[in-house]
């Protein structure tokens, strides 16, 4: 564990960080589940538009059109004010692999 404590007995203070990070791991591995996909296995790249990748990426279009330009396989292929676009697999990669979370 990060702060102290051994996983059967832990202290106190890191009970939500451990809740936290059991929760991210569930969500990524539903995710894998989800797309039925080994990792070894390549996905279809497909482009996906802003209600997509929202539904995919389980943020707001709002959130998407704030920062939605820093996940991975973002494009804007006629610039800013242009429809926005996201490549599935890279979404795919950065849901599996835990989008940054660390302990």
């Amino acid at each position: 564990m990060c702060d102290g404590g051994t996983f059967e007995n832990p202290t106190v203070s890191v009970v939500p960080a451990v809740l936290t990070h059991l929760g991210a791991l569930l969500v990524r591995l539903s995710a894998r589940q989800a797309t039925g996909l080994r990792r070894d296995e390549p996905a279809a790249d497909d482009l996906l538009d802003v209600d997509e990748a929202a539904q995919l990426t389980r943020r707001s279009k709002s959130w998407l059109d704030h920062h939605g330009h820093e996940l991975p396989g973002f494009r804007q292929p006629h610039g800013k004010g242009g429809r926005k676009f996201w490549s599935r697999r890279a979404l795919l990669r950065w849901i599996t692999e835990g989008e940054g979370t660390t302990c």
